[in-house]
């Protein structure tokens, strides 16, 4: 679900992958940005489910490996001031040492805001940049196997290359905005014009 605090928390988009299990996502409103038909990203059932959440168990998922093709979504109205919050359920099974980003949020067909996970002792740990900026880790070690709640905010500010980035991992829900997971951050890597879209 993505939001847009400036708009009274309008909500702007829910994806719940409600298509044919096995079915591409290009074949349901999802372009392509780079990598045509390499490990395309398709839609696989069941859906996640987490305690409390309006969207779990409501639809299918989507599944993803490694490096492959990359795909966006478009939402409107676009969001060009204030805070934006995309949160989504996320089952991670294995992860590279390296780590890798697989969700983004994008200015066009700029990868604005990106998220990580990488291997870290037994599990996993998450992690965010803006654009190609240093990515920042969290300290906690996630399960393998393990459904969990993400949000991601990104907050406009006035000057230039100053916007903030910021993640929460398992927020209570319906309660008040907690200290983040990691962030706020305001790296001096471009701020978005206009965040439009959404990509995996």
């Amino acid at each position: 679900a993505l939001t847009s605090a400036n708009k009274v928390a309008a909500q702007i988009l829910t994806e719940d992958f409600s298509y044919t299990s096995g079915t591409a996502l290009t074949a349901n409103g999802f372009a392509v940005l780079a990598g045509t038909g390499t490990n395309s990203i398709t839609v696989t059932t069941p859906g996640l489910s987490y305690a409390g959440s309006p969207s779990s168990g409501v639809g299918n998922a989507a599944t993803l490996t490694t490096s492959g093709e990359d795909i966006s979504r478009a939402f409107s109205p676009a969001i060009t001031t204030g805070s934006a919050y995309i949160s989504f359920l996320m089952r991670v099974n294995s992860t590279q040492a390296t780590g890798d980003y697989f969700f983004t949020l994008m200015s066009g067909t700029a990868y604005t805001v990106r998220f990580y996970a990488r291997t870290s002792g037994a599990g996993f740990v998450t992690g965010i940049s803006k654009s190609t900026g240093t990515v920042t880790y969290e300290t906690t070690e996630r399960a393998f196997g393990t459904t969990y709640l993400v949000v991601l905010k990104y907050t406009y500010n006035a000057g230039s290359n100053d916007d903030a980035l910021s993640f929460f991992i398992n927020p209570v829900l319906g309660g008040t905005e907690p200290t983040p997971t990691v962030g706020p951050l305001t790296t001096a890597n471009a701020d978005a014009t206009t965040l439009d879209r959404f990509g995996l």
